[in-house]
């Protein structure tokens, strides 16, 4: 069931399938997805699932069972096994403006007993591209 939601001045469809939305109802208590946009020795892009009391990051909420929040991080490390496994994030220099990496799309499922999620950019991906290029480069001012 597709929910639409507000995140940093961006509007965000959020799409729950019916799988995950039974899971939801027979929780005890809510769940929030944390999107990751991951910049550094590569892009990558996860969704957590963590009980709102860990999310340190504004969430809004989605359903009265689901929030979701976003953030714009980068790693220590250089490996998405360490980072599937827990490493910690820090906020990427460009977080302060979140909002321009905001996905517009947010799939969320429920398979083999645990939460899945991905997030896409499909309608707003010359917005996102735009938003990644230095003006000043565009005009020949700048250099690398």
């Amino acid at each position: 069931m597709p929910h639409s939601i507000i995140l940093f001045g961006r509007e965000v469809t959020v799409e729950i399938s019916r799988r995950a939305e039974k899971a939801l109802q027979r929780r005890d208590k809510p769940v929030v997805a944390v999107v990751h946009l991951i910049f550094g020795c590569m892009l990558a892009k996860r969704v957590w699932f963590r009980d709102p009391v860990e999310v340190a990051d504004e969430v809004v909420p989605v359903t009265d069972r689901l929030g979701l929040a976003f953030n714009v991080v980068r790693y220590a490390i250089c490996s998405l096994k360490l980072i599937d496994g827990g490493a910690e994030p820090e906020d990427f220099p460009l977080a302060l403006d979140k909002g321009r990496f905001v996905p517009d799309c947010v799939h969320i499922d429920y398979r083999k007993h645990e939460f899945t999620g991905a997030f896409s950019y499909s309608a707003a991906r010359g917005q996102v591209q735009e938003s990644l290029v230095d003006p000043a480069l565009e005009t020949g001012r700048g250099a690398l």
